[in-house]
């Protein structure tokens, strides 16, 4: 109807943001041009899920989730509105975004010794990637200062202002 039921009660304007699709161009590259890291998630009850999360720099935000993986963590799957552009041009929406803590193995810099796994939190867009479990975007890389040695296929990231070599 076009009466006013509200009398007299002051109605707040609901902003919408809209907010640009996020980038996933790398999950379609060939295997060969991949650049994957050994990890692992964990879950609240102490179990380890393993994972080899592929870096994609063409991938915007800090990266995705594929549904079926979320599952597997034990990660709870919440709402998002987000949208994303597949390297075809594809607009999809998300499934939703999951939270997830996870380590990837590391050496320390300047050295072939093992070191402790560099342990993070992150949210993760989900979205479907089979074959792929985790994508770590460029948000993610931004975030820890990597440096990319694409001839080594290694990584440098700060970690708690050190050094390590992934």
């Amino acid at each position: 109807c076009s009466c006013d039921h509200t009398q007299g009660v002051q109605q707040t304007p609901v902003v919408v943001k809209t907010e640009l699709p996020l980038q996933l161009h790398g999950a379609r590259t060939e295997p060969s041009a991949l650049l994957k890291v050994q990890g692992s998630v964990h879950q609240a009850d102490g179990t380890v899920v393993s994972v080899q999360p592929m870096i994609d720099s063409g991938a915007s935000g800090t990266g995705f989730a594929d549904p079926a993986f979320v599952a597997r963590s034990g990660a709870v799957l919440r709402p998002s509105q987000q949208r994303i552009t597949l390297a075809d041009g594809s607009v999809v929406r998300a499934t939703g975004e999951a939270t997830l803590t996870y380590s990837v193995g590391a050496r320390d810099c300047g050295s072939n010794n093992e070191a402790p796994p560099a342990q993070f939190t992150s949210t993760f867009i989900v979205t479907p990637l089979a074959p792929y479990e985790l994508i770590l975007g460029v948000g993610w890389l931004e975030q820890h200062h990597a440096q990319i040695g694409f001839r080594e296929r290694s990584i440098q990231l700060r970690v708690d202002g050190i050094g390590k070599q992934h």
